[in-house]
């Protein structure tokens, strides 16, 4: 398993959106393509929920890995600024109880690593979380730990 210091997070443009009903994430050869170029440097990919499938299923989380075991992340569209973009209420303790909400509901299918990006006051959120999500099995990662146990994970625990 790689080192985890080269996360790769694909904002703007994202990928075009397939068909909806593929329930697949059209960029996930380029990812491989662009692992490749790097010579292996890179250790998994998040991207920005912009495809027509983030929108179709909002609290969708897509949990891919590459040929070689690189992991790919797309957060759901409803945990992507949450607050700004009116699925949660913006304010502490409002937004902690909804980003639990989403969790707890992500977590009962097969989502193994949950992100939320753009969560105001995301420290004292992620605080609340691990106290009061604990018990149900949550875990709040760092950037370090997710790349490495999205890895461990895997259909290869090595590249």
């Amino acid at each position: 398993m790689p080192a985890a210091d080269n996360w790769v997070d694909v904002w703007e443009s994202a990928c075009p959106g397939p068909n909806a009903s593929l329930k697949s994430n059209p960029c996930t050869p380029l990812y491989q393509q662009y692992r490749d170029a790097t010579g292996g440097r890179v250790e998994g990919f998040s991207q920005q929920p912009t495809t027509q499938l983030s929108a179709a299923y909002p609290n969708w989380v897509d949990q891919a890995w590459t040929l070689d075991g690189t992991p790919i992340i797309q957060q759901p569209s409803s945990l992507w600024y949450p607050g700004e973009r009116g699925v949660c209420n913006a304010t502490e303790p409002l937004v902690t109880a909804c980003v639990e909400a989403h969790i707890l509901n992500m977590t009962r299918g097969a989502a193994r690593f949950v992100l939320a990006y753009g969560v105001s006051d995301y420290v004292n959120v992620a605080s609340a979380v691990q106290e009061r999500l604990a018990s149900a099995g949550v875990v709040v990662l760092g950037a370090q730990d997710l790349a490495a146990l999205a890895w461990q994970s895997g259909p290869r625990a090595t590249p």
